[in-house]
């Protein structure tokens, strides 16, 4: 599985339940990547992928359950933590901005490497920072 996730300068996923901003140029980049490949979301996340429901993505409660080896999964507000182990590659977009955050990425990613690093321009971030980790040392 391949876990995708949005965060601030400090790891910050969410803000008293709610997201500390979104993109609608990086959820199209983010559709663009999966490709051909599934992406899952839940509920929370359906909103901000409403145009590419049933035709590239797929809502689930427990995406993580039904995620198969190469298939996509977007993650805001649940812990990845209790998957970790199922998780091949994770994808990281910071927003290179401090928010209110009360809910982080809880991944240590000293089990993981960075495998490539580049700069992403969105709608309302200039400067969108996405890092892909993989899987063990280096």
């Amino acid at each position: 599985m391949i876990a995708i996730v949005c965060v601030d300068e400090r790891n910050g996923m969410l803000f008293n339940n709610r997201r500390q901003t979104k993109d609608r140029v990086l959820i199209k980049h983010i559709v663009e990547k999966v490709g051909d490949c599934k992406l899952w979301i839940n509920g929370f996340s359906s909103n901000l992928f409403k145009e590419y429901i049933g035709e590239k993505v797929d809502i689930s409660e427990d995406f993580y359950v039904k995620a198969k080896e190469n298939d996509y999964c977007f993650v805001e507000e649940v812990s990845l933590s209790p998957f970790e182990d199922k998780i091949d590659k994770l994808i990281i977009y910071n927003w290179n901005r401090l928010y209110p955050a009360d809910k982080f990425l809880e991944i240590q990613l000293d089990k993981w490497y960075l495998e490539s690093e580049k700069e992403v321009k969105g709608s309302s971030h200039e400067k969108i920072t996405e890092r892909i980790y993989l899987r063990g040392n280096v």
